[in-house]
This record gives C-alpha cells, sequence and structure tokens, in this order.
C-alpha cells in the first residue's frame, strides 16, 4: 500500500502564533519538531496498517521543515518547492492508494484557528463554486482528479467540521480548538497518540 502523507504546522497541536510558524523566530523550533513529530505518529500509523511505501511532503511555507533525521530511514521527503500545478500535493500519481494531510488548518476568514488562512496569507478569501475553500479542498480535490482518496486530515476543529461536511468517511483528528487569538489544545504527546490511531483506522477503513 503506498501511502502520501503533506504535512503542514498552522493545525499542529499547540501552534498559536505566527511567530511560531516563522524561521525567523526563537520559538520556531519547538513547533517544526511537533511538526515532525506529528509526521511520524502519521508515519507509524499507516505502517501498522500495513502501508509499505510512503512519500511525504513538507508543504508548509519554505518546505524545509521537516526535521530528516526524525524520520523513519526508509521513507521518501519532498523538500523545497519546484512550481509543481499540484502544490502541497506535489508528485501524487495514480500509483499511490490514499494520501493523509496532518497539521492542516482552516480556511481564509475563519475565526477557527488563530492562524487561517489558504495558500496565501493576504488572501481575505478562496471560494470554489462559491464555498470557503481550504487548503484541505484545494488539495482533496487534486487527489480526486488522480482517484487517490483523502482518507485522514488532522488539524484544527473548524477544519474537522469542514471536513466532516465535505465527506464524513474521511477519519478526522481535532488536535486544537481556536478562540480568537488564542488556542485549547491537545498536548504533543496526546495529539501524536490520536494522529497515530486515526491514520491506522484510516487505512483499515473501505477505501
Amino acid at each position: 500500500m503506498k501511502v502520501y502523507i503533506s504535512v503542514d504546522i498552522e493545525g499542529c497541536a499547540g501552534i498559536t502564533h505566527w511567530d511560531e510558524a516563522n524561521k525567523a523566530h526563537a520559538d520556531y523550533a519547538e513547533f517544526r519538531e511537533q511538526m515532525t513529530r506529528e509526521c511520524v505518529a502519521a508515519i507509524e500509523g499507516a505502517r501498522a496498517a500495513g502501508a509499505t511505501g510512503i512519500l511525504v511532503k513538507d508543504a508548509h511555507e519554505s518546505g524545509r521543515n521537516l526535521i530528516a533525521t526524525m524520520l523513519p530511514e526508509d521513507v521518501r521527503l519532498i523538500r523545497d518547492w519546484a512550481g509543481h500545478p499540484l502544490c502541497m500535493v506535489q508528485e501524487l500519481d495514480e500509483s499511490f492508494d490514499a494520501v493523509m494531510m496532518i497539521g492542516y488548518h482552516s480556511e481564509a476568514g475563519s475565526e477557527a484557528n488563530s492562524l487561517a488562512h489558504t495558500l496565501s496569507n493576504p488572501a481575505t478569501a478562496v471560494r470554489i463554486n462559491g464555498r470557503p475553500a481550504s487548503e484541505f479542498t484545494v488539495h482533496a480535490l487534486a487527489s480526486s482528479m488522480l482517484g487517490v482518496p483523502t482518507v485522514f486530515v488532522s488539524g484544527d476543529k473548524g477544519l474537522m467540521d469542514h471536513v466532516e461536511q465535505t465527506n464524513s468517511h474521511i477519519t478526522r483528528c481535532a488536535v486544537k480548538e481556536g478562540r480568537g487569538q488564542s488556542t485549547i489544545t491537545m498536548t504533543p504527546a496526546a495529539a501524536c497518540a490520536a494522529i497515530r490511531d486515526g491514520a491506522t483506522r484510516a487505512l483499515k477503513s473501505d477505501l
């Protein structure tokens, strides 16, 4: 079973302020590590369900955030950007069985995450067919064009509600909830445990 894992940071446990997602700030190191730990949890969960080929896309900002030395040695990692039309699911093709999205977040204009945006921070709203679109929306549609289902998404509760409305068969894992500029969040360890379990359940379900 081949699995594609796209990893962002603004939907990871604990992260609340833009400084924490910015390489230029001291707080970034802590949340870069949490981003990596949540990715590893998804990998472990996928493996427990029988995945043998796993490709990971570092999909936050520079594309150079995940700590490669923390990843299992047989996982392949896409770093930086190539101007690929599939963007956050670059190199995805029909040979994959499933897509997972880790650390994803609510769409531009949402109040469910203090870091809500869609692709570009200056965009106040992005819509597809008149409906608000998140980065999940864009890339789940791109994946479905290739016939590859999105089976698992982790991130903030607002996004999980959006995912459920879009496709209730997708397994979801809310690791935090936004309250204005604040967050109510799971601890890092609890988030990783929930992601690991959710990834396994997702791949053991009817894809």
